[in-house]
């Protein structure tokens, strides 16, 4: 995240030479929150990958 944040204010500040990459999320939750999502699920998650905390 602290990268995402670093290059959304070097686009900002419109730093001439410095080149930005567009770059792409994917989220495979339902819902964005990642590890601040809370969810009562435990084990794995419906893709089968392990859900390694309920927070």
């Amino acid at each position: 995240m602290a990268a995402l944040r670093a290059f959304d204010a070097a686009k900002r500040q419109g730093n001439e030479g410095e080149i930005v990459p567009e770059i792409v999320c994917y989220e495979k939750q339902d819902d964005w929150g990642g590890q601040w999502n809370y969810s009562w699920r435990t084990g794995t998650d419906h893709y089968g990958e392990p859900v390694p905390s309920s927070m």
